[in-house]
């Protein structure tokens, strides 16, 4: 199933059949398009607290709007808790994936999501890619400016499309209203996207302009509008789209 980032934000959170507060973030790796952590606040159940929750453990109920937490009450209790104002570092995950009794992903053949904890002599690789963080935020990039590859602006970020059956970003979803006049909204893979400059706010796609001249309005409901549309891209610009 899939949803977009800024209906996933705000999402309710339960445990043991209470409320644990809400989602206020979710954390994906800008070159995996995986989606590592549900950043949550937990509201008045822990005033003052934000945890983070892998995403394995999660499951969107679409039907109640809300996210089910596959632990105790007083496991999510326990969870080390965040500083809101601090980028997340590898430390920090390194302590929570041990909470939770997972390994690291970085190191990871192909970023594969988090298995069962093994014994694996891991440590040098993990330290060898301590610095190499691509965890980004999904509400941080809402609003970015998106550029076509003929440096054409097409519009801003609106969001983007999560597949909460993998926990992946499968598209970025634009705004077009500085290409198209009254503007709708166009829903891009994310392979097509090359860069995102996290210091300019800017997002770059390998197509022209052009490529969205017939892209319909992305609508979750009608997926098949949509996988229509990104075929027809691969038959128009070939290797461009397929890479």
């Amino acid at each position: 199933m899939e949803m977009y980032s800024y209906d996933l934000i705000g999402t309710g959170v339960e445990a043991d059949g209470m409320s644990a507060g809400s989602v206020a973030d979710a954390l994906f790796e800008d070159d995996t398009a995986h989606l590592r952590w549900v950043d949550v606040d937990t509201g008045s159940w822990l005033p003052g607290r934000r945890v983070l929750l892998p995403p394995q453990l999660c499951v969107y109920v679409p039907g109640a709007g809300r996210i089910h937490v596959d632990m105790s009450a007083d496991s999510l209790r326990e969870c080390p808790s965040i500083e809101t104002d601090m980028p997340v570092r590898r430390h920090y995950e390194s302590l929570m994936l041990a909470h939770y009794g997972l390994v690291p992903y970085w190191g990871m053949p192909g970023g594969v999501s988090f298995p069962p904890l093994i014994d694996a002599d891991s440590e040098r690789e993990q330290r060898k890619s301590i610095e190499q963080c691509h965890l980004r935020s999904a509400r941080e990039v809402h609003g970015y400016e998106v550029l076509a590859a003929d440096e054409e602006a097409l519009g801003h970020v609106e969001g983007l499309v999560i597949n909460s059956d993998l926990w992946q970003v499968s598209a970025v979803l634009i705004d077009t209203r500085n290409w198209f006049p009254g503007g709708r909204k166009v829903a891009i893979p994310w392979r097509w996207v090359t860069t995102i400059d996290w210091q300019s706010h800017r997002v770059r796609i390998r197509l022209p302009a052009a490529a969205i001249d017939d892209a319909p309005q992305h609508s979750l409901v009608e997926p098949e509008v949509y996988h229509s549309f990104t075929e027809s891209l691969f038959d128009r610009y070939g290797p461009a789209a397929r890479r």
